[in-house]
């Protein structure tokens, strides 16, 4: 099963989080996984009025068997929380 690695940034500040070695399936999986996580983690991060993008990105993860590790495999320009 391939790792993934989800990176979510703040591009109006110095905030971004990061979540390793994550088990999908398939890329398909991996991108619902990490949109969730995102959508998540923005909602809860403490600034609700921040509107500025904030891009989610899936790298190939450590113990990739494919691709090299931090090869970018996804990326959403901006991830509003519900």
């Amino acid at each position: 099963m391939p790792f993934y690695d989800f990176t979510l940034g703040q591009l109006s500040g110095p905030t971004s989080f990061k979540r390793f070695h994550v088990d999908a399936s398939d890329l398909e999986s991996a991108i619902r996984e990490a949109t969730t996580w995102a959508k998540h983690t923005r909602r809860h991060s403490g600034r609700p009025n921040d509107m500025s993008d904030w891009p989610l990105v899936i790298l190939a993860g450590e113990g990739s068997s494919d691709l090299r590790p931090g090869t970018m495999l996804f990326e959403l320009k901006d991830v509003l929380p519900d």
